[in-house]
């Protein structure tokens, strides 16, 4: 083996042994930790997280009555109701390993699919960069936890 060769070889191999603990996988994650993961995300996210939040929404455009999906509650509205969807949802699916969907059902319309009313709302949150380890308590540490979207769904 070259010289160069080797050392790439103990570079990727240091690199590696001190990279950040394996990221929480959703997929294997019992749904009432990633329920409490909402619970805190709900009381502990910031305004970066809650702003980078509408960004997305907005940018997929669900406050656009022209597209297919798109919310009709009044915008003031929707941080509380989004709250709710993380700190009480009705039900949590693993998407993508890392990632959570979140959903509520408020009973009332919130938004249109495809030009039926839909009561629910789902808010998809990327948990990549919690480690595995990271224990579920009001001091968790899940300020670099991406909250995606949130979305009128079924």
């Amino acid at each position: 083996m070259s010289r160069s060769l080797l050392a790439a070889s103990a570079l990727s191999l240091l690199i590696f042994s001190c990279s950040p603990a394996q990221a929480l996988q959703t997929d294997s994650t019992e749904i009432h930790v990633l329920k409490a993961y909402g619970a805190v995300l709900a009381s502990q996210a910031g305004s970066s997280q809650w702003q980078q939040l509408w960004k997305r929404t907005r940018d997929a455009g669900y406050f656009d009555s022209r597209q297919p999906g798109f919310f009709t509650v009044p915008q003031e509205g929707l941080p509380a109701m989004v709250n709710t969807v993380l700190s009480a949802p009705d039900a949590v699916t693993a998407h993508q390993t890392t990632r959570a969907v979140f959903r509520h059902d408020f009973k009332q319309p919130v938004g249109t699919l495809d030009s039926a009313p839909v009561s629910a709302i789902c808010v998809d949150v990327d948990l990549r960069t919690l480690p595995a380890s990271t224990s579920v308590d009001p001091d968790s540490d899940v300020g670099t936890v991406s909250l995606l979207t949130a979305m009128p769904c079924r």
